[in-house]
């Protein structure tokens, strides 16, 4: 079953026709441990005991353990004492954490095809609406420029949430820079990213 990762859709607008013969090669599933792993994993350890920093540190401080690298341990440290310090001073809740997120595509593609991704947090804003985030290491600069971000606003809110897209925000939360940067799409803008990922799918044969 051929899956197009919404992460690598910047890599298939440059080069639809290398990134086609890329996706059907046979996929590795092995995962080599890193840093920035270990984090993710603690911080959703976080968000599944209902916001338990003493055990989700105590579970980081095990995965860090693993590592060589003290300066480099002590600084993701640092990121996770960053990210439970945010999340608690926001005050949105998180409902869902690595949620699962299916693109629709146009009924002319094969059936087998899927485009998919994660996204890392959720949250329902007190104000009104939701927010959902996704977290990187680094590189947060002009992340609201990729094409799977207004689709992720769409497929979260009119398929999986069931509400306007203009009640949904994505947000980006970059660790190394100490970022937090949100942004919400106008329809327009969501139907105009649809556009351009049917585009991409002609291109590259689908």
């Amino acid at each position: 079953m051929p899956r197009l990762p919404l992460g690598d859709l910047e890599e298939a607008l440059k080069n639809p026709t290398a990134y086609r013969q890329k996706l059907q090669q046979p996929v590795s599933r092995f995962y080599r441990p890193s840093y920035f792993g270990a984090l993710r994993d603690a911080i959703f350890k976080f968000h599944r005991t209902n916001g338990n920093v003493v055990q989700a540190r105590r579970y980081l401080e095990g995965r860090l353990a693993r590592f060589a690298d003290i300066a480099r341990s002590t600084e993701i440290m640092d990121q996770f004492e960053w990210y439970t310090g945010e999340y608690s001073s926001r005050g949105w809740p998180a409902f869902e954490t690595r949620l699962r997120l299916v693109v629709p595509l146009p009924p002319w593609v094969r059936q087998d095809l899927f485009c998919s991704g994660e996204v890392s947090r959720v949250d329902m804003v007190p104000a009104g609406g939701y927010a959902a985030w996704l977290m990187r290491s680094r590189e947060g600069e002009n992340w609201s420029r990729e094409l799977r971000m207004p689709l992720i606003q769409g497929a979260l809110a009119y398929r999986t949430l069931g509400v306007q897209g203009n009640e949904v925000r994505i947000g980006i939360i970059c660790f190394e820079d100490r970022l937090i940067d949100m942004h919400s799409f106008t329809q327009r803008e969501i139907a105009g990213a649809y556009s351009k990922l049917e585009n991409l799918l002609r291109q590259m044969g689908f």
